[in-house]
């Protein structure tokens, strides 16, 4: 047991001792304290830290993209339990992982030079890295927006993410989501199922360009592909009323022999057009 913590501490120490590459400073405190000092605040009177990270600008986007790569690995609770100081260090490690985002959400556009470096990381095996990444892209905005529409139409180079992860997250990108509608619209309409069902998903997240978007949706209720369907049934329902010319394609949908689809359809009528099902509109 003493042998194994001398072991420790000689390992923890000479992890502490190496040379580091030295951290953009601002008004004299590193990157790092800025960050989680971001990522922390309680108050929207905190302005610090935004003004230290627009400061440092794009020097710091080679410490953000090397600290958001954490992934845990199993053996550091052993190690942990072995030698307590060795704590501290791994969830410096942790809490930088989880700030290192908020650079970007800072710096928007102009942190688009980390954009290769992000989408080299959406491509590996890390989940905990790839999400963060995909993430930081959706920050960035407008300029990352081709890599995106990469993982809807190349789902495959993306294995730790997938096409479904863009799902819940457009509002991030704000207006730069619509952006992404004509990418989405061509998936949609000549991508295979996979890509053609996330791309219908999104169209109703995005929820803007009705005149462009909805007959493309309208089309694919009469998808082959059951999912392609259900996810356009559903993105028709996003759009409520700006969607009644998708009603007759519904209402031949509601004999449908899959119940799921036909509860989907049903719940797209009742805010496209309940009336069509004998209710009163705005209920």
């Amino acid at each position: 047991m003493g042998l194994v913590a001398l072991v420790v501490g000689v390992a923890a120490l000479v992890w502490f001792c190496r040379p580091r590459e030295e951290e953009p400073v601002y008004k004299g405190k590193p990157l790092s304290y800025w960050l989680i000092r971001e990522h922390l605040k309680t108050s929207e009177g905190d302005i610090g830290p935004r003004e230290a990270i627009l400061a440092i600008g794009t020097n710091a986007l080679p410490f953000v993209v090397k600290w958001m790569q954490y992934e845990p690995i199993p053996w550091e609770s052993r190690l942990m339990e072995k030698a307590p100081v060795v704590e501290v260090f791994y969830k410096r490690r942790l809490d930088l992982a989880v700030a290192a985002p908020d650079d970007l959400r800072v710096l928007g556009a102009t942190g688009s030079n980390a954009i290769p470096a992000l989408r080299a990381l959406l491509q590996a095996t890390n989940s905990y890295s790839a999400h963060n990444a995909e993430y930081c892209l959706e920050l960035i905005g407008g300029p990352a927006v081709p890599v995106l529409m990469d993982v809807v139409t190349n789902h495959a180079a993306y294995p730790a993410v997938g096409e479904w992860s863009l799902m819940g997250t457009m509002f991030i990108l704000g207006t730069n989501s619509e952006l992404m509608i004509p990418g989405l619209l061509s998936c949609l309409e000549n991508g295979d199922g996979d890509a053609a069902m996330g791309a219908a998903g999104l169209l109703g997240e995005i929820g803007k360009q009705p005149k462009r978007v909805v007959p493309a949706l309208v089309r694919s209720v009469e998808s082959t592909n059951r999912n392609v369907r259900y996810c356009a049934i559903r993105s028709l329902a996003a759009f409520a009323g700006d969607a009644r010319e998708g009603v007759p394609a519904l209402v031949k949908r509601l004999e449908d022999p899959d119940n799921d689809m036909r509860a989907n359809v049903y719940n797209a009528l009742r805010r496209i057009a309940p009336e069509v099902l004998g209710e009163k509109v705005g209920r």
